[in-house]
């Protein structure tokens, strides 16, 4: 359930708001809510924008062949 809120803000600061929802492919509305549940300390759900540049982070850190190092790494016998 959501509910609709009236607030005042500065036209600067809210342009500055706009400006980074939209460099993080967000809303106005879904950058506040994530702003509001960080505050609090409340889970927030990432979007798949957020979730693709999570796993594209971690690409390509691990070095060499990974079946090869688990190969390697298991007793002969």
């Amino acid at each position: 359930m959501f509910k609709k809120v009236l607030i005042s803000v500065p036209v600067d600061l809210l342009t500055e708001f706009d400006s980074l929802a939209d460099s993080l492919g967000k809303t106005r509305s879904g950058l506040l809510q994530d702003v509001m549940r960080e505050r609090i300390g409340a889970p927030r759900k990432l979007s798949p924008l957020e979730i693709k540049a999570l796993i594209d982070s971690h690409r390509g850190t691990y070095e060499g062949d990974s079946v090869r190092a688990v190969k390697e790494g298991r007793p002969k016998h």
